[in-house]
């Protein structure tokens, strides 16, 4: 009978620590949550960092455009370039490839990166290509800023290849309407076949398409704050 005692006991004190250990398990994983869950928002917050570094310190480009600046433009358009992003693919940028257009891009695309910049479009008294406001942004090139540049690379320029506020259909893509007076903003995506986004500024340079020999062209630069 004693012996039975000794046994009963020892299941429940058994069984108690097992319940406590349970309950420390569940305490602990009570305790690691929170830390965890903040180690995942720190590595998310780094690699958000990460990438905003490819294009921290490149300055904003003004483009002051009218009709004693660019021949065959009336009126006036400043057009502001900024915030700019360097990825490794469209994808990465979270750009929808149905949204594309690669028609121009196509044979040097799988060996570039993808850039993306912010266009602040202030509309003067420009009436617009059919004079209905509408600024087509197929102008807005990179190009080599060298010869050597553009042998060196085997490309000649970049065109818009992604647009915010597309046109619709193919011809209407680049097309966006901006009354006279107002200002609005857009985002441009285009393939650059760089590794970076210091090649980009010290190799390229930002032309308005068909004025390149003009000298109508802007650099990319260093933010001297980087």
């Amino acid at each position: 009978m004693k012996n039975k005692r000794i046994a009963v006991v020892l299941l429940c004190a058994i069984m108690m620590a097992g319940c406590k250990k349970q309950e420390t398990d569940k305490l602990v994983t009570a305790l690691e949550e929170p830390i965890i869950q903040e180690k995942e928002m720190q590595n998310q917050e780094t690699s958000v960092q990460e990438e905003q570094k490819k294009s921290a310190g490149v300055e904003a480009v003004v483009l002051e455009m009218g009709t004693e600046k660019l021949i065959g433009k009336e009126g006036s358009l400043v057009i502001t370039l900024h915030d700019f992003q360097m990825y490794d693919t469209p994808e990465a940028a979270k750009v929808p490839s149905d949204k594309m257009y690669t028609t121009d891009a196509q044979y040097y695309a799988d060996r570039s990166k993808f850039f993306l910049v912010q266009a602040d479009i202030q509309n003067a008294d420009y009436p617009g290509d059919e004079g209905d406001g509408r600024v087509n942004l197929s102008f807005l090139t990179i190009v080599p800023k060298k010869a050597e540049d553009k042998e060196a690379m085997e490309w000649e320029c970049s065109y818009p290849v992604y647009l915010s506020e597309p046109g619709m259909g193919e011809t209407d893509f680049y097309h966006v309407k901006i009354p006279q007076g107002e200002t609005k903003t857009v985002t441009l995506g285009y393939y650059v076949p760089v590794k970076d986004i210091e090649e980009l500024c010290s190799r390229c340079i930002i032309s308005i398409s068909g004025s390149y020999d003009a000298g109508y062209t802007f650099g990319l630069g260093i933010s001297k704050e980087q």
